[in-house]
């Protein structure tokens, strides 16, 4: 689901509420979570997910347009006064938990619908584009806005479905994205930054290089935790599990993947299960077929 820099996955659905930094607690610990209990009426057709916005969703405004220009990303709240008095008008994307509405100036608001706090959110991105790592600029966090810049690009599923972005290509700017998150050390002295849903919904290919986005899940954690999550994501959808347009595709991507990613996918695999089956927009179907998606992972005939 692409969206401009600020992706609500059509591959996943949204972790429990983390602890991370909050208590202190690793992400990638899944006892570490704490339930959202699910609201599944207002859920879409059961474990059925599509790309919601089209593949030219991240061509950028006039790019003389520039970006508001702030010194604190977690400043305090100025009851949308950062907004300039600009009507939102519609949002041009929306997801399972938030609305994006371009701004005038260029960049993008990016409002989460249930009224939560986005500066854990900000804080991991901050740290990591501190250390080198691509993520889009943030301009502006309040509550639940962040406002961002709008990246020029498709995301790295949409170049593939156009042919422009071969599998072995895919597999290796995945596999060193993770391995380059997984070098940031956690910010509280153990672990790693972990991202919790890095999959081809969510890296855009950008004239600057490919960049990471929604960080909703992210936190400090182990990296095999995360790298198994991605490959237990990817084997969803490469058995159907999670319908997407790459389809069995997403198999081939797997494949190469597990050749190059660093660290081990299959440690903590029954652990990444598990923390899957607790994501609260999980289908039944989806859970249901969660160890046939780990035994493809494995490499093995499904259960």
């Amino acid at each position: 689901m692409t969206r401009d820099g600020l992706a609500d996955s059509s591959w996943v659905g949204r972790s429990p509420r983390v602890a991370a930094s909050r208590g202190g607690k690793n992400v990638g610990d899944p006892q570490a979570s704490g339930q959202r209990a699910p609201d599944r009426s207002a859920e879409p057709p059961a474990g059925r997910r599509r790309l919601e916005a089209e593949r030219g969703a991240h061509d950028a405004p006039d790019p003389e347009l520039s970006a508001p220009e702030t010194q604190d990303a977690l400043g305090e709240p100025s009851a949308g006064r950062w907004l300039g008095g600009e009507a939102l008008g519609e949002p041009f994307a929306s997801g399972r938990e938030a609305d994006v509405f371009a701004l005038s100036d260029g960049t993008v608001l990016r409002r989460y619908r249930d009224g939560g706090d986005a500066r854990q959110e900000v804080e991991v991105m901050t740290y990591a584009a501190s250390l080198g790592y691509p993520v889009p600029r943030i301009y502006r966090a309040d509550g639940p806005d962040l406002v961002m810049e709008r990246l020029v690009g498709q995301t790295m599923a949409a170049a593939y479905l156009d042919g422009k972005l071969a599998p072995d290509e895919a597999a290796s700017i995945m596999a060193d994205l993770l391995r380059r998150l997984h070098a940031l050390p956690g910010r509280g002295g153990t672990g790693s930054i972990v991202h919790l849903d890095l999959h081809p919904d969510n890296i855009l290919l950008t004239d600057r290089g490919p960049m990471v986005i929604d960080w909703r899940n992210a936190g400090d954690g182990d990296p095999d935790f995360d790298t198994a999550l991605t490959a237990l994501i990817l084997a969803q959808v490469a058995i159907g599990s999670i319908a997407h347009e790459v389809g069995a595709d997403a198999g081939i991507l797997l494949d190469r993947l597990l050749e190059l990613m660093p660290g081990d996918p299959i440690a903590r695999l029954d652990e990444v299960v598990a923390f899957r089956a607790g994501q609260w927009t999980m289908s039944p179907e989806e859970l249901a077929d969660l160890p046939a998606a780990a035994a493809r992972v494995r490499g093995l005939p499904p259960p």
